[in-house]
């Protein structure tokens, strides 16, 4: 059996969107024999419209900038419609990593946002079955579609997930950095001071550098020395974070479930620490599956960091790549 994987064109097989559907395609072929066959949107706008090649199963990876410039890829829409309503395919599965963008009237997004709110709804009540990566966009998804059965799934580990781990307390004092260039760069320029403070309360004495070059990647933070590793292979990454106590991201806690490098940091089951702490309700909690940097006070702050990495790691392993295998299998009518 066959499925097709529709993926934005700005998702390498390696990377971002294109990662987590390499993973989740690799699951359902071990768990359930289902292959895949990946197709970019550049591809499918260049083939025929009539059907889908060689399946009748279809699961979409919708982030609406990598299939539309401005996006709002009304030609897709168009495609998955006509796909639906023609039986040329019997399941269309879409999974949102985004729904819509925003901002103020400045920019063009504040425009956009309308149509791009259009194009999603369409698509959620063209699907067979919707699932996504962030709880805020399902309940949106839910009132859109008017189901109550949209699937959160957040995204898993792209680098493994080991069966057990140790106690973060009993690891290494080492500290990781990990994700793309500009969200390490942002580590180290626009939150020094928050990396600093977490340091500081849970008494780290290293931090490890982990991804492509960051020219801003310093020599140490606050007195703690900093080794800048480079891009390395999945399994030593998954090496090193066993190996460290402490996990930190200059990401939107509102965002965190979508975050590939929270959810390694929770698998493995470091301590996760954000730099800021605003948080949305029915999101993730800070003080419960991750630490907010700014708030830290170092008293209880060791106390608190191995209760939030038992939490975290739990939280996991509820969505851990081969359940989410098994949800998908089923919304594909397996």
């Amino acid at each position: 059996m066959e499925i097709l994987q529709i993926l934005p064109d700005e998702a390498p097989l390696t990377g971002g969107v294109g990662a987590v559907a390499r993973k989740v395609g690799d699951a359902l072929l071990e768990r359930h024999g289902l292959a895949s066959e990946y197709l970019r949107a550049s591809e499918l706008r260049g083939s025929a419209p009539g059907r889908p090649p060689g399946t009748s199963r279809v699961l979409v990876h919708y982030a609406n900038y990598g299939y539309s410039r401005r996006g709002c890829p009304r030609w897709l829409i168009r495609r998955l419609e006509r796909w639906t309503t023609t039986g040329a395919i019997d399941r269309l599965v879409t999974v949102f990593h985004e729904l819509y963008a925003t901002g103020p009237p400045s920019t063009s997004a504040f425009w956009l946002s309308p149509i791009q709110r259009s194009l999603a709804r369409r698509l959620a009540r063209t699907s067979t079955s919707l699932a996504t990566s962030l709880s805020f966009y399902g309940s949106v998804l839910g009132r859109w579609s008017g189901r109550d059965d949209v699937r959160v799934l957040p995204v898993p580990s792209a680098v493994g997930e080991p069966e057990s781990v140790a106690e973060a307390a009993r690891r290494p004092a080492r500290l990781v950095v990990f994700g793309s260039p500009g969200n390490r760069r942002r580590a180290y320029v626009e939150y020094r001071d928050a990396l600093e403070t977490t340091c500081e309360a849970l008494a780290l004495e290293e931090i490890l550098d982990v991804g492509g070059p960051v020219p801003e990647v310093p020599e140490a933070v606050g007195g703690v020395p900093v080794r800048a590793l480079g891009q390395l292979p999945d399994t030593e990454v998954s090496r090193l974070l066993v190996g460290s106590r402490v996990g930190f991201l200059a990401y939107p806690p509102d965002f965190l479930e979508k975050s590939s490098i929270f959810a390694a940091y929770a698998a493995h089951g470091l301590v996760p620490v954000c730099a800021w702490n605003e948080a949305r309700e029915g999101g993730l909690r800070p003080f419960e599956e991750f630490l907010p940097a700014r708030d830290l006070r170092r008293g209880r702050a060791p106390e608190l960091a191995q209760a939030v990495a038992r939490r975290a790691r739990t939280w996991y392993l509820e969505h851990r790549l081969a359940r989410q295998a098994d949800t998908l299998f089923q919304a594909l009518g397996g």
